[in-house]
């Protein structure tokens, strides 16, 4: 009978059958051909709107000189005259500026030369009378009239409208596909596109070309996915992989040729026709591909199937019996079938998903980031650039080829995205005059991209069961749009700090290079039919462990008792007593000057208001002593909603005068602006860094913004160390030098000369005091018993909170952002103490087998709190410590619901710090005039959020109130987007509302990483987590920026991510009234309902 089921199982699969009829043989190789034609003109279509919306050189017309039968250079781009009357920046002119002519009365054709004096180059004008194009290429910049910085938007938001197109696509492709079939799909969805895009070549506005530019993505969205998966479906094992290399070379080939055909037609409309008509031809494809014989087997169609597979055995000139179709036929009715929802059930399998959606997102947005900004490559030819980006992806195929079959999925993807991540980061130090280092980093970085893009979709199209594989890989697909949404708007994002978009790729490429680590080796593996043999591909189960696991249900190894448990003995001993209390005193102090510490940046880099100092105007020859709005002003300096320009004034018009505050209009030329050589005027008497470094202007606000940036760098980088130093040295010891030393970083950073010196000192304070909040925190935890366990994080939670509302009245109150460092970081210094008077954790002792000391710890405990414990059951706790299994750290990562279970963890640690911080620090908006206000108001409202949190979370759980948390937030957001801004009392609930939510939040996911790992390397993954969520917190200091681009912008992004976030939060176990997990096993069986041997 075994032996039955083994050869049925093994000659009756459909890879084995393909084996029989051909890997690979000719009819693969002449449908490979159909689909490498459609591949081709998919790729046509999906990136002809980088040439469509190409932003061509262009500038000023200037009539009087482009139009002068004089010169001979008659509208040449670029004539020797153009200096004369165009401003030039970095050897290029201006494009939407040019200086005043000074012959307005003589006519244009009477000019004999365009010399220096024909213009005022102390005025500048917009450009009136039309542009001149350094190209002959026709773009929608020319047929729509976008032009200039402020429209620079409408040409991004074309590749993002494209994505977004494909985002709405693919889900609905993947449910058409496995409805409908994949041929289908394929044939009426590039088609339909085509049709849409032959629209598109009509329009008459941007509204119209933008409305068909998302049509055209919507509906060929999963023309690729469908290729890609009739391609993987229709070969063998043995050459799965390079069936993907064909199809995905086609791309490139596509890319190429969208780029040859663009560099040889002038107009985008001509353009979009000749890349467009073809595709209608892909209508035969209906009668000249086969549909995916995996695709009608599982859908009952087998005689279909049957056909098929003796069409492949006809032409590769192979047989395969009756039988074995029959058989093939017979298995596959018989075989279960498993619902879509089913894959969520799966803890492994969800886990799966996750991971593959975070890795699309990450190749989605360094692919498309990668070649989207190819143009920087070489000067001078953007067509060229292009095409060298899109060859170099053709070797990455092939290397992929030769490399995945060999090394497998896992290592091959993992070394993929490190090639790029540190491509990426290398290429940010390259340096700029060394051009063929910069395109080899470049194209290697891209090649990486490739590689790694590649590798996804196999390992995507191995992973998942059949009857859902396809609807997987558009699910990924479309959230790995984010990706590429996010992809064109990376040139913007470079304006803010030029590195910013390589950084991002290096980082979230290096990030997914080892997520990539956890998913299955599917090498010379059948792809899975069911939801079993998904969730079981690669695994290789341990007999002993798995002897072991039966005899712990069947009773034959013995448990610890429940009073053995050092969660019993706390019980006992007073939950949350009065050493408890005093103990809590000491970190409440402890707590409140790490928050001092830590918000203090965003004081000491305040940027005050300010304007140009009017020397022949103020008051006093003492800057500071002059009023910063007085009645004159408005006729020196230019006003902005009602507000003095910041770093512009008019031009005198007899500097030498002093007019002594009796400044009137006719005192200045309106028509000329100075920038501010005479100093700045303040409208506070506080004193930043902006005063004593001299940062002011638009151009240098990126430095003030990345203080908070590095700071918390900082912390990323300290947290990890702080959680290895924490589990090898204790919690004590690594909360009181922490501290000391971030302290003195501090105090050092106060007495900062320059700026480099004050941020290479902010970087250490937060390195080295980045866990101290989390010492903190699990000091408190483990010292209380599992009733008062949430009432203790509420506590060290509201203590934070405290410090923020102190070091705003301390800034409030402070002149000089030196002294309120000094008065925040100094009593940090005195947290030495706590070494002797504060104990240890109690569990930190007991896994490090200091069982005197733990005992000794307890005894105080009992002493203080006037309560008993006998030695009795002391040496029993001790001696179930002794005899408990320990669980290397290498462990946690081996088991798959624990591996969920950190992922989950990480991506809500990144949300929370994310929206806390970002909330706080865009706070400052709430109400005008008092800033300081502002940030005491959105502190405050903390206080009521961890008291609602220590009331609801025993009663709700740990997962409900997360997730009612995250939602709070995220709709919160969304309305605010909304709100009428004239109405500031619903926009102040409504983002206090928010900010409620987001404190909730972080403090329940303290909470829970605390509770769901086990006790050896908890605190270790509570920093990793904590480490990883400092992501979101590096990226909230840059919001107020990215609101620059656009105003809603970062509230959206808030709203998103947290409503993904909420329903995250319900994936986690319910820890409410169960103990901290000692071992490996607990913690996979949190929450598990377990029956009793003796009732089986």
């Amino acid at each position: 009978m075994a032996g039955t089921v083994t050869k049925c199982t093994k000659d009756n699969t459909l890879d084995h059958v393909l084996t029989q009829v051909g890997d690979f043989g000719r009819y693969q190789i002449f449908i490979f051909t159909l689909l490498s034609f459609a591949g081709i003109l998919h790729a046509l279509m999906h990136f002809a709107f980088v040439f469509t919306s190409k932003n061509p050189g262009y500038r000023c017309q200037i009539p009087e000189c482009d139009n002068s039968t004089s010169t001979t250079d008659l509208n040449e781009f670029h004539p020797s005259w153009l200096i004369n009357a165009i401003p030039f920046t970095n050897g290029k002119p201006e494009k939407c500026q040019r200086f005043q002519s000074n012959r307005h009365n003589i006519p244009s054709n009477e000019y004999e030369h365009c010399d220096d004096d024909h213009f005022n180059r102390d005025v500048l004008n917009a450009c009136d009378d039309g542009y001149v194009y350094d190209t002959d290429k026709i773009s929608i910049v020319n047929d729509f009239n976008i032009h200039c910085d402020e429209n620079m938007w409408m040409l991004t938001m074309v590749g993002t409208i494209n994505t977004i197109g494909q985002f709405v696509g693919l889900p609905l492709a993947g449910i058409v596909s496995d409805k409908f079939g994949r041929r289908a799909t394929l044939v009426w969805g590039i088609i339909l596109g085509a049709i849409a895009g032959i629209i598109r070549a009509f329009t008459t506005n941007y509204i119209m070309f933008v409305v068909f530019e998302f049509l055209d993505a919507a509906l060929s969205a999963g023309t690729f996915a469908c290729v890609f998966i009739l391609g993987v479906e229709l070969v063998g094992p043995s050459k799965r992989v390079l069936a993907c290399t064909v199809i995905a070379s086609c791309c490139a080939v596509g890319e190429v040729v969208i780029a040859l055909l663009a560099w040889w037609i002038t107009s985008w409309r001509n353009l979009i026709l000749v890349s467009y008509i073809p595709v209608l031809l892909l209508i035969t494809y209906l009668w000249l591909i086969p549909e995916s014989v995996r695709w009608l087997l599982s859908q009952g169609r087998s005689e279909e199937a049957k056909d098929v597979l003796r069409r492949v055995a006809l032409h590769n000139r192979t047989t395969i019996s009756e039988d074995a179709l029959h058989k093939l036929t017979i298995s596959e009715e018989n075989a279960p079938r498993d619902s879509l929802y089913k894959i969520f059930k799966s803890a492994t399998l969800l886990g799966r998903f996750i991971n593959c959606c975070f890795c699309w997102i990450t190749c989605a947005f360094v692919f498309y980031g990668l070649t989207l900004n190819s143009v920087s490559l070489a000067a001078g030819n953007s067509y060229v650039d292009f095409i060298l980006t899109s060859l170099v992806e053709i070797p990455a195929y092939i290397a992929t080829y030769m490399v995945v079959d060999k090394y497998g999925r896992r290592m091959t993807q993992c070394y993929s995205f490190l090639i790029t991540g540190i491509s990426s980061l290398i290429f940010i130090f390259a340096d700029e005059e060394n051009y063929h280092l910069q395109l080899f980093v470049y194209l290697f970085g891209k090649f990486g991209a490739t590689a790694a893009f590649t590798i996804i979709y196999i390992i995507a199209s191995e992973v998942f069961p059949t009857p859902m594989r396809h609807s997987m890989i558009g699910a990924c697909s479309m959230i790995g749009r984010i990706g590429s949404v996010m992809s064109p708007q990376m040139p913007i994002l470079g304006q803010i700090w030029q590195p910013l978009p390589l950084l991002l790729f290096g980082c979230m490429s290096t990030v997914a290079g080892g997520l990539s680590l956890f998913f299955p080796e599917t090498l010379n593996t059948k792809l899975p039919d069911t939801i079993e043999e998904a969730e079981n591909i690669g695994k290789h189960k341990d007999k002993n462990e798995l002897l072991y696991l039966k005899k712990i249900m069947a009773g034959a190894v013995s448990k610890t008792s429940k009073d053995n448990t050092l969660d019993y003995v706390l019980a006992q001993l007073g939950d949350f007593g009065r050493y408890q209390v005093l103990i809590f005193v000491l970190f409440a102090f402890a707590v409140i000057t790490h928050s001092m510490m830590h918000i203090a940046f965003v004081f000491t880099s305040k940027n005050p208001g300010y304007r140009c100092n009017i020397p022949q105007c103020e008051n006093s020859t003492t800057e500071s002593l002059n009023e910063f709005n007085p009645e004159w002003l408005t006729n020196a300096v230019p006003y902005t909603n009602e507000k003095p320009a910041v770093c512009l004034r008019f031009q005198p018009v007899n500097e030498s005068v002093n007019q002594e505050g009796h400044c009137e209009s006719g005192d200045f030329n309106r028509d000329v602006l100075y920038a501010c050589e005479d100093g700045y005027v303040y409208d506070t008497d506080k004193i930043s860094i902006v005063n004593d470094f001299d940062i002011h202007c638009d151009e240098n606000t990126w430095k003030l913004t990345i203080v908070g940036t590095i700071n918390n760098i900082g912390q990323f980088v300290g947290l990890p160390l702080a959680g290895l130093v924490s589990d090898r040295f204790g919690r004590r010891a690594t909360l009181v030098w922490g501290m000391v030393l971030g302290g003195l970083s501090g105090i050092i950073r106060s007495f900062s000369t320059n700026y480099i010196m004050f941020v290479i000192f902010e970087f250490f304070d937060a390195a080295f005091s980045a866990g101290t909040y989390a010492c903190g925190f699990i000091l408190g935890v483990e010292l209380v018993g599992p009733s008062k366990r949430v009432l203790s994080g509420t506590i060290i939670s509201s203590c934070y909170a405290v410090g923020e509302v102190a070091i705003a009245l301390l800034a409030w109150w402070i002149t000089s952002w030196r002294t309120l460092i000094l008065a925040s970081y100094i009593p940090a210094l005195f947290l030495i103490t706590y070494l002797w008077l504060t104990p240890e954790s109690v569990r930190w002792l007991l896994s490090q087998g200091r069982y005197d000391e733990a005992k000794a710890v307890l005894r105080r405990v009992a002493s203080v709190n006037k309560t008993t414990i006998s030695e009795d059951a002391l040496d029993k706790l001790t001696l179930a410590e002794e005899t408990a299994q320990r669980d290397p750290l290498s462990k946690l990562f081996k088991s798959p619901s624990l591996l969920l279970r950190f992922i989950n963890c990480c991506f809500c640690w990144i949300t929370c710090a994310f929206l806390f911080y970002g909330l706080t620090l865009n706070s400052v908006s709430l109400a005008a005039g008092n800033s300081y206000i502002d940030f005491i108001l959105t502190s405050l409202v903390e206080i009521p959020a961890y008291i609602a949190t220590c009331v609801i979370v025993d009663r709700l759980g740990r997962r409900l109130t997360q997730c009612y948390s995250f939602l709070i937030t995220g709709i919160s957001s969304l309305i605010f987007i909304f709100a009428d801004d004239k109405n500031y009392y619903l926009q102040l609930f409504v983002y206090l509302f928010g900010k409620f939510g987001a404190t909730a939040a972080f403090t329940i996911i303290y909470i829970i990483t605390s509770e769901v790992f086990p006790t050896p390397m908890r605190h270790s993954m509570m920093g990793v987590c904590s480490m990883i969520g400092r992501i979101g917190s590096m990226v909230s200091p840059q919001m107020p920026l990215l609101g620059q681009i656009w105003k809603p912008l970062p509230l959206l992004l808030f709203g998103v991510l947290s409503t993904i976030a909420g329903f995250l939060s319900l994936l986690f176990p319910e820890t409410l009234n169960t103990k901290l997990p000692d071992t490996i096993y607990e913690a996979e069986n949190i929450g598990k309902q377990k029956k009793d041997p003796e009732q089986q």
